[in-house]
């Protein structure tokens, strides 16, 4: 378990204040529990001194604050959120103008790109009505805009879906998925047009994927979604297994692959 001075010693160096904020954070993880007093990180008793210590300093070397938030810990390492990857970008490009949103059913959008600069229109519908939101996201887009040039990037239900079925768990897509989406599509841009900037971060972060495992799913549950060729079978697959963690990621996942084919067709 973590030892509060040893860690405090180890990185003796280093901001202090970024340093105490880490400590706090690795002490929370400790004893937090969530509604049903369960811990929420018991892999962090597994941790040694050594090992959050190299955490620590690999986001510090990315200029960040190890805070708990927009940074945080997994039992695989650091993990990053919408947040980080643009506060990474604004640390070398302050001038830095981003505009991440999520788009829902029944809003208009269009875009163009002009001698490079990037043009787009976002109508919302019903911007504040709640029920449901989540589900009714068709996609998201990232603008950013700096020195280096005017970049849009887009994402789809599909790619939305793909992402998620890779995750190791589903409960943070579950509990924070408006967040996990702007996540994807930021982290999407920053990878094609800013990787010499948030490239190590992107390693990092994709350690809490399982490409050939997504989320730890039973392999014959997974190979029975993967053949299931109408929504039927979906649904079936889903009131035998669906409160199996990442099951409905992966249900969704093939529900669009399927929509997709009746289409071409």
């Amino acid at each position: 378990m973590a030892n509060r001075q040893s860690i405090k010693s180890m990185l003796k160096d280093f901001n202090e204040v970024n340093v105490s904020t880490f400590i706090k954070y690795v002490e929370y993880l400790g004893y937090a529990k969530n509604t049903k007093g369960e811990r929420i990180a018991d892999f962090i008793d597994k941790k040694s001194n050594e090992w959050l210590v190299e955490t620590f300093k690999k986001v510090d070397a990315e200029g960040l604050a190890f805070d708990g938030k927009h940074v945080t810990l997994t039992s695989r390492g650091v993990t990053y959120d919408y947040i980080a990857y643009k506060n990474k970008v604004l640390s070398i490009y302050p001038e830095s103008v981003f505009d991440v949103q999520a788009v829902y059913e029944d809003d208009e959008f269009a875009f163009k790109k002009e001698s490079g600069r990037v043009v787009y229109s976002h109508s919302l519908s019903n911007p504040f009505v709640k029920t449901k939101r989540d589900e009714n996201i068709i996609g998201a887009y990232c603008v950013i805009k700096n020195s280096r040039g005017e970049f849009l990037t887009t994402i789809n239900q599909v790619d939305i879906s793909k992402h998620r079925a890779k995750a190791m768990s589903d409960s943070i897509w579950k509990e924070w998925f408006l967040d996990m989406v702007l996540k994807t599509v930021i982290r999407k841009a920053c990878k094609i047009h800013f990787d010499d900037i948030v490239g190590a971060m992107i390693i990092e972060d994709e350690k809490y994927t399982d490409l050939d495992n997504p989320i730890g799913v039973d392999l014959a549950v997974k190979q029975a979604i993967e053949k299931a060729d109408t929504i039927d079978a979906l649904t079936a697959i889903y009131k035998a297994h669906g409160k199996q963690e990442g099951v409905n990621a992966l249900l969704t996942k093939r529900k669009n692959e399927i929509a997709s084919k009746k289409e071409e067709e």
